[in-house]
């Protein structure tokens, strides 16, 4: 009730919440750089490994011999038939699954090896070697992530819609970020433009709030 009375005559701070930014906060990361017209950067945001990516491939070699024990313990106790779809084989498949995914995601962030990338920005003069040079670079790198795509698109999770249609386009034509963005289905596009738009409303409103706490403004909102 106290609750109640201080909502009615005091009013709340009406922030976006946390799922406005996905599940690893970088939504509107994604954003942004769309605004700014780099489409490369988004596209890695979309695709770049998670915090949770890099812990599963430190444990990935300690899992697999872990694995391997238990199926064959498995097959000792039940003859090679198995439990069952039980909820502890339910676990063991959603964590291969993240394995699967984690893999795919370090491997796209791998896909160029040590082929060298160019910035266009460092060659103000270029003579027809390097021109030459510069394009047959370029080649190997749409190769190394049209090769990469085909690869670790049958990784990916079902759901994973944006992952999905990213690779299935740079499958065809590599390094074309923009086109690949597009891709994407509208409404998922405008998702990410719209948790921008929440971030900046969730900060004008704690700049708005602090600025009125500093002005002695503590009794009611307009």
């Amino acid at each position: 009730t106290k609750i109640a009375t201080s909502f009615q005559h005091k009013g709340f701070i009406n922030y976006f919440g946390m799922q406005r930014f996905g599940k690893y906060h970088d939504t509107a990361d994604v954003g942004i750089a769309v605004l700014k017209g780099n489409f490369e950067l988004a596209i890695e945001i979309i695709m770049r490994p998670k915090g949770e990516d890099y812990e599963e491939e430190e444990r990935q070699k300690q899992q697999k011999e872990e694995e391997q024990q238990s199926k064959k313990e498995e097959e000792d106790k039940y003859g090679g038939g198995g439990k069952g779809c039980g909820g502890g084989r339910k676990r063991q498949y959603d964590r291969y699954n993240q394995m699967k995914v984690g893999n795919a995601r370090i491997r796209w962030s791998k896909r160029f090896g040590e082929i060298l990338l160019i910035n266009k920005d460092d060659n103000n003069k270029e003579d027809a070697s390097t021109e030459k040079n510069n394009k047959d670079n370029e080649e190997k790198l749409k190769e190394a992530e049209r090769k990469c795509a085909r690869e670790i698109l049958p990784q990916l999770g079902r759901f994973m819609v944006c992952e999905v249609s990213i690779l299935s386009y740079l499958s065809r034509k590599p390094r074309d970020y923009k086109g690949a963005f597009g891709c994407i289905a509208k409404n998922l596009r405008l998702m990410f433009l719209h948790s921008y738009q929440s971030l900046l409303w969730n900060k004008a409103a704690s700049y708005r709030m602090k600025k009125r706490i500093a002005e002695g403004e503590t009794d009611g909102m307009d």
